[in-house]
């Protein structure tokens, strides 16, 4: 029975793309400040003066590519900063759907 269960799990976590969910929508929490809901974790930004700052990457590369298209949504400033809560799988796969020269940090308050 824990096969079953290890391999079901596996199975869903490496099939993310086929279950998918639709296009994240950003929902406005505050004054430029926003929610968005991904497959793996709750991911935000804040669009500031200069650029817009992320909240967590989502679980994926589908997840931070939905996080990006988000984001795009709502403004065309570039992203600047991509903020981790903590480095859990979760939070962080969907990293290489970013610009490669934002800069990214974990919060140092979690370590």
């Amino acid at each position: 029975m824990k096969k079953i269960i290890f391999f079901v799990a596996i199975y869903f976590l490496l099939s993310n793309n086929s279950f998918s969910q639709e296009a994240a929508t950003p929902k406005e929490v505050a004054p430029f400040l926003y929610e968005v809901p991904l497959m793996g974790c709750n991911a935000a930004f804040f669009v500031s003066d200069s650029g817009v700052i992320v909240i967590d990457a989502g679980m994926t590369t589908d997840d931070g590519l939905q996080l990006v298209n988000a984001i795009s949504t709502v403004t065309n400033k570039p992203i600047k900063y991509l903020i981790f809560t903590h480095y859990h799988f979760d939070h962080t796969g969907g990293i290489l759907a970013f610009p490669k020269n934002i800069k990214n940090w974990v919060s140092p308050l979690l370590i």
